[in-house]
């Protein structure tokens, strides 16, 4: 499937993996609105690494997810890491294997999916910040060096890290809006789903100041332009056309109320369904009436 759209989301990827020193990038926007699939489509078949939060999960269980990504990138340890220091010391000899998995540039990719669950706290039953020392594991990592340990090298130079995250609490606070009526407060929160987010939102949300700093780029997803959405709209109705073996169209004011869809919470995803969902009853009516 080929990205609509996200031009410039797209160059800021490609000028890293180009550059001939390791970077890291923060990928941030809301829900839904295709971080993944960006990530996905500019580096397919590039990773070195890849691993994705657990949502609402505990440490075990991310712990559990993560090692079955290792595994998957070459670590032959059957055992689920007992703490994210061990799980990183793995990741660290999977980046170091001569066999390594790199991109056109001979960058090292390691993509984090749903970072923002890192950044979170998240405190166990003695008060211990789990996603702190998390966060302690991955600077260590992404600071780019060579270390020798058991007289093999681990080179983590050269790498392009990748981490992804809605962010969604940073942008709640920075969308609310309180309403006076009289003598009585309101509290709503904006519609604006793509407020920037700095990197003293996400400080103030649990990241540590020096794993941020680390992050020189931040490629935050903007609204899409009118002509991309077009364009959304366009393929669509040429795949339905293409399905249905019939000619569909939509008509100016349709077109327009799909426009205030586009970049609303739901994006363009629910575009395509809203598409689908007008198209499909008429098109079983005039099947039953014979009129196809």
């Amino acid at each position: 499937m080929k990205i609509i759209g996200r031009r410039n989301e797209r160059k800021e990827l490609e000028d890293c993996e180009r550059s001939e020193k390791s970077e890291l990038v923060c990928v941030y926007g809301r829900r839904r609105v295709g971080k993944t699939f960006l990530v996905e489509q500019t580096f397919a078949g590039s990773f070195a690494f890849r691993a994705t939060g657990v949502e609402s999960g505990n440490t075990r269980q991310q712990l559990k997810s993560f090692h079955q990504r290792l595994k998957e990138h070459g670590d032959e340890t059957r055992t689920i890491p007992k703490d994210w220091f061990e799980a990183f010391s793995r990741l660290d000899h999977v980046l170091s294997k001569k066999d390594v998995n790199l991109s056109p540039n001979n960058k090292k990719i390691v993509f984090l999916d749903e970072f923002d669950k890192k950044v979170m706290p998240s405190y166990t039953s003695k008060g211990d910040n789990v996603n702190q020392n998390v966060q302690n594991q991955i600077l260590t990592l992404v600071e780019g060096r060579v270390v020798e340990e058991k007289e093999k090298k681990i080179n983590t130079e050269n790498t392009l890290f990748i981490a992804c995250g809605a962010f969604n609490e940073c942008r709640k606070e920075k969308g609310v809006i309180t309403k006076h009526v009289g003598f009585e407060r309101t509290t709503e929160y904006g519609s604006d789903h793509y407020t920037p987010i700095t990197k003293q939102d996400m400080i103030e949300l649990g990241a540590s100041y020096e794993l941020l700093g680390r992050f020189p780029l931040l490629v935050n997803f903007q609204k899409l332009s009118e002509e991309a959405v077009d364009l959304v709209i366009d393929k669509s109705l040429k795949n339905l056309r293409k399905d249905l073996g019939i000619y569909v169209n939509v008509a100016h004011e349709y077109r327009k109320k799909l426009h205030m869809q586009a970049n609303t919470e739901y994006g363009c995803r629910q575009l395509v369904a809203s598409l689908t969902e007008t198209v499909m009853p008429a098109f079983v009516l005039a099947l039953k009436k014979g009129k196809l």
